[in-house]
């Protein structure tokens, strides 16, 4: 296998107490190619059409312009995809608590080279393409091929499986024991990369997918079991590249993927209150870079959903928190929430076999939902699972639940508030949801047992296998096959009708043991109960009628004070106009009798020059009085058509008198005497 780094062979010495004793060390032959294209995985990308292409080689400077050619014929072309460029290096992983470095970062760390990425787009459904990797710089890979993925609501084929190990393709490293951690290598005892059973499991997957028509893998986490150890990312892609080269695989993070003390993409850790170097310090960067899915947000929201001809996937990652206000909770809800309209709305064809949209619900992730184990930790947190999502489960109709952890197979009844639900009448849908444990693919067996064992019909740890989903839009046949010789260990069928969810779980709280009512009684009591809506609407609109007759008489009362105030305003305006008319007629009298006046006193001043009164120069003033012995004097002046004096120069109008004229003073009594 070409790690692309010089390395060494050792020969161990286990016999020591002290650990293996270096008896031998040789130089390893350099390779001939270090960018030769390998760990070639495909994945969906969450759009239509969409496949994604992934391999990695060693130094970027030497790939010239990596990319993918493909085609629907054998020599893969005429399409070219560029593609784009990742890496991490040992900073980007987790030091321990301490400060000092993990096991990913020291010793067992190995540096991942290049991880190249393409996208191929606008593929017609359920075609083959033919596809290689790589560069004229460096070499290209052999020539793989793949079918696009179906249309929307088209009947698929698709194996799950989980937990898979790995193990050297000649076997060898099988014979160093019989170890599953990385714990057990650090002790001296055994070598943790010993479960042959994957090699096999493998095999019969790549068989799915070569020779029995399967086009999708899901992979419900314990990707690689490095826990630290780098060269097994390498390992894995060699073991895995027959199947994940052939079928687009998307998988959900596990605890030996991400978990780890002060994990800064865990963001509240659900299980903090535990030591958890699970991952040896990758805390999940490998994991999301080398398995690049359509992440939310890749180590920290790895999390995601898809649509698949008739299913619609959604993936989740137990081990971020999932607690009912959290953003991996909000993002589940609203996923299934959109499915569900989806589901519940679809139209078929005319022969009722394939939809407008996914029918079938079925969700992923690494811990099990329900179990028998006797690991009470895998109870703990399958309870909290259920306690968080069972609603959001039973809310949304989800039909399947694939997860792995623990290391069997196992399988339960429709479920929903851990009740098993009866079938619905007239309705083939179930009311709950199954859960399934696919986490047999190849790691040492996990025990039995505990408070939910009941509840899981199947349970199986002793063979090696996964599972095969046949599903159309009315019906999924779910078949567990063992890995050693393809025999049928489990099956089970689902029925779906074409309309929408017709079946819904009892509740907890509920008597779920009620018998069933026959249709006459359920005849009558839609009957009573129609008769009783029908009262209360009538006495809803009745209220409502009032209501509004009084806000009609409140109306028409504000009306009619308006309308009176407006007749007033109106008769007030006419009374203005009136009162301005007769004023204005008053002072026109009133200049007409002064004109009067002024030419009365002229015509006595003209008479009065005549009868020389008056000098010719003008008035003149009275004659010296007479000599007392003169006894007759003059008459008196006459003051009846005497004017009043003129007013000063500063003189204004008093307050009640407009300022502009219009208005002239009422005249006093001399005056009005004097006109008369």
């Amino acid at each position: 296998m070409n790690l692309r780094q010089p390395g060494s062979f050792v020969y161990l010495s286990a016999s020591s107490s002290k650990g293996r004793t270096a008896l031998a060390t040789v130089s390893a032959p350099p390779f001939a190619n270090v960018n030769e294209p390998l760990g070639v995985k495909l994945s969906l990308t969450g759009l239509t059409g969409e496949v994604r292409v992934t391999w990695n080689s060693w130094n970027t400077s030497l790939v010239t312009v990596p990319r993918v050619k493909y085609g629907f014929t054998t020599d893969a072309s005429p399409g070219v995809a560029l593609a784009t460029t990742a890496s991490y290096s040992a900073t980007d992983l987790c030091p321990k608590a301490d400060g000092t470095p993990s096991l990913a970062q020291g010793v067992g760390f190995l540096a991942p080279g290049q991880l190249h990425s393409a996208v191929l787009s606008q593929l017609p459904p359920m075609q083959r393409v033919f596809y290689a990797v790589g560069s004229d710089a460096t070499g290209w890979s052999n020539t793989f091929s793949f079918i696009t993925p179906p249309a929307v609501g088209q009947p698929v084929r698709l194996v799950a499986t989980s937990d898979v190990g790995v193990s050297d393709g000649d076997g060898t490293s099988g014979l160093a024991g019989t170890g599953t951690t990385s714990a057990t290598l650090l002790s001296g005892t055994a070598s943790p990369f010993t479960t042959p059973a994957s090699r096999v499991t493998v095999a019969r997957l790549a068989n799915e997918v070569s020779a029995k028509n399967a086009t999708l893998v899901l992979n419900a986490g314990g990707l690689s079991y490095a826990q630290g150890y780098g060269a097994q990312w390498n390992s894995v892609d060699d073991e895995l590249q027959a199947v994940s080269s052939a079928a687009p695989m998307m998988v959900a993070v596990g605890n030996v993927d991400f978990d780890f003390v002060d994990n800064p993409h865990a963001i509240e850790p659900p299980f903090s209150n535990i030591a958890v170097p699970d991952s040896g310090g990758e805390c999940g960067v490998p994991a999301t870079l080398r398995f690049p899915m359509p992440w939310t947000a890749g180590a920290s929201g790895p999390w995601y959903s898809f649509n698949y001809g008739s299913v619609h996937v959604t993936v989740m990652s137990t081990e971020h928190p999932f607690e009912a206000g959290s953003p991996q909770y909000a993002w589940l809800k609203a996923d299934l929430e959109e499915a569900a309209l989806a589901r519940d709305t679809a139209t078929f064809d005319a022969t009722n076999t394939t939809a407008s949209a996914p029918r079938w619900l079925v969700f992923m992730g690494h811990r099990p939902f329900y179990v028998n184990s006797g690991n009470g930790d895998d109870t703990t947190v399958a309870q909290a699972l259920a306690q968080q999502l069972e609603q959001l489960w039973s809310t949304y109709g989800v039909d399947l639940t694939l997860s792995g952890h623990h290391h069997s197979y196992q399988r339960s009844e429709p479920i929903a508030y851990a009740l098993v639900q009866k079938p619905c009448v007239d309705a083939p849908d179930a009311a709950g949801t199954t859960h399934v444990v696919v986490g047999n693919a190849g790691m040492p067996f996990s025990p039995l047992g505990g408070a939910e064992a009941e509840l899981m019909v199947v349970s199986k740890a002793n063979v090696n296998g996964y599972i095969r989903l046949d599903v159309t839009s009315r019906k999924l046949t779910l078949t567990a096959l063992s890995s050693a010789d393809g025999s049928v260990i489990d099956s089970m069928v689902l029925t779906k009708s074409t309309g929408p969810r017709a079946c819904f779980p009892v509740l907890p709280g509920l008597d779920s043991s009620m018998p069933t009512l026959d249709k006459p009684t359920l005849i009558i009591a839609l009957v009573i109960f129609s008769i009783v809506a029908v009262g209360y609407g009538l006495r809803a609109c009745m209220e409502k009628y009032e209501e509004m007759s009084v806000e009609r008489h409140a109306h028409h009362a504000t009306a009619a004070l308006l309308e009176a105030r407006e007749q007033a305003a109106r008769e007030f305006a006419e009374e203005e106009k009136r009162m301005s008319e007769d004023m204005r007629r008053f002072s026109a009298e009133r200049e007409a009798a002064q004109r009067a006046r002024e030419d009365a006193l002229r015509q006595q001043a003209q008479s009065a020059r005549a009868s020389g009164e008056f000098g010719s120069g003008g008035r003149q003033g009275r004659s010296p009085s007479p000599s007392p012995s003169h006894s007759h004097s003059s008459p008196p002046q006459s003051t009846a058509h005497a004017l009043p004096p003129l007013p000063p120069s500063s003189y204004a109008p008093p307050s009640h008198v407009s300022s502009t004229g219009d208005i002239p003073p009422p005249l006093s009594h001399s005056e009005t005497e004097s006109l008369l």
